[in-house]
């Protein structure tokens, strides 16, 4: 019998360090997707700022450019008919600023889609290792009573966690 809580036991402490493991991946793509959602929306405020400013006589608008990490020059450029936004897979599109502005308020919404995808596997992760965490503890500190055979047991394929290379290796 304590082989087999030895061995339940153990499979509990696996699922929460795999739990551990994917809460950092998804911490990590959360950030990734935070810094292009704060590029898009940079990106769109840079170009309704061009698109809003008047042109001169000579039909040139004033702008700051840099020219390297940090230097800039003042200069003037022609007011754009037209601007190039990217649409991934390093391809690009350009269109007026209306067309430019939808591309872009579109891979906003994908980018906070995304977002509350990852952040509903983090809670469910979460949630999953907070069952599984007390039940555990009580079974090293108590050394396992009969109320832990009503535990649920973690399944990877039950907590939707694919099966890693280590797993073959079993």
């Amino acid at each position: 019998m304590t082989e087999e809580m030895d061995e339940e036991s153990q499979q509990m402490a696996s699922f929460l360090q795999a739990v551990d493991e994917q809460l950092k991946e998804l911490e990590m793509q959360r950030q990734v997707v935070d810094q292009g959602s704060r590029d898009i929306l940079t990106s769109i405020s840079t170009l309704e700022k061009l698109d809003a400013e008047p042109a001169n006589d000579a039909g040139e608008i004033p702008v700051v450019m840099p020219i390297g990490a940090a230097a800039f020059i003042r200069t003037d450029i022609k007011k754009p008919a037209s601007y190039i936004v990217s649409i991934g897979a390093r391809y690009y599109l350009e269109q007026d600023f209306a067309a430019c502005k939808q591309v872009l308020d579109a891979q906003q919404e994908k980018m906070t889609k995304t977002k509350e995808l990852i952040e509903q596997r983090i809670k469910m992760l979460v949630e999953q290792a907070e069952k599984v965490r007390p039940a555990l503890e009580q079974r090293i500190n108590g050394g396992g009573s009969d109320s832990s055979a009503n535990t649920p047991q973690p399944s990877r394929s039950r907590a939707g966690i694919p099966p890693s290379s280590s797993d073959d290796e079993e």
